[in-house]
């Protein structure tokens, strides 16, 4: 693939035979970056899976340190005879949304349940889960504190799950973030990586690559991805 000029003029700054840390990548990100306007950082932590690890359901969500982006939007699957529940929901109700969400007609960015819901709205399994925004009980998104679980996503808290290709991908800030902010959301999701992870001990990571929305990836050295 034929790369631009400024593409390959960020790739002259970047030297081939060193080793990067991440703190050492977040702190450059920013000149790395091809984009005018602030783009986001992304963080892509690929799995050493073996063929029994990858039939696993592996999911996580956290809190970022500090927050970044447009506000969140919470759609909230609740009983109709209980909807103040959920009054800080920007969207809430039961089975009438149902067919809505099935048709597209509703924007969000986030999806909540009560437990008695997750039967009535099993259907939209195949519309939310391609988009990992089916709610499920590892990640916190099909709760009995339907406002306080709310109040949690629009503070900021972000789910991710394993993707096929045996990775995860998160967008831990935006690249005019200062690089100790940017340094903390990162140490915040690995930390939760590892948390999900730990049974199979530190060689579950197989590789950990940084880069902003548009722009070239850098390996963070495997000697620091313990830190």
């Amino acid at each position: 693939m034929k790369r631009s000029k400024k593409y390959q003029a960020v790739k002259t700054k970047i030297d081939k035979n060193k080793s990067y840390s991440a703190e050492e990548i977040l702190q450059m990100i920013k000149d790395n970056s091809l984009t005018k306007f602030p783009g986001s950082v992304e963080v892509e932590v690929r799995l050493n899976l073996n063929q029994k690890q990858k039939s696993e359901s592996f999911r996580g969500s956290l809190s970022f340190p500090h927050n970044f982006g447009k506000e969140v939007k919470v759609l909230a699957f609740v009983d109709p005879t209980n909807i103040k529940t959920a009054k800080s929901a920007d969207i809430s109700g039961g089975e009438e949304l149902i067919s809505k969400v099935e048709k597209g007609e509703l924007e969000f960015d986030v999806v909540l349940a009560i437990p008695a819901m997750m039967p009535k709205i099993a259907r939209l399994g195949k519309v939310l889960g391609r988009k990992g925004l089916m709610p499920n009980p590892k990640n916190g998104t099909v709760t009995t504190d339907m406002e306080k679980t709310i109040e949690r996503f629009k503070s900021g808290q972000r789910s991710y799950k394993l993707l096929q290709e045996g990775k995860f991908n998160m967008v831990i800030g935006k690249t005019d973030m200062k690089p100790e902010e940017l340094i903390a959301n990162y140490e915040a999701f690995m930390k939760s990586v590892r948390e999900i992870t730990k049974k199979y001990g530190n060689s579950i990571i197989a590789s950990i690559r940084i880069k902003p929305t548009m722009g070239p990836a850098l390996v963070v050295s495997e000697s620091t991805q313990s830190n």
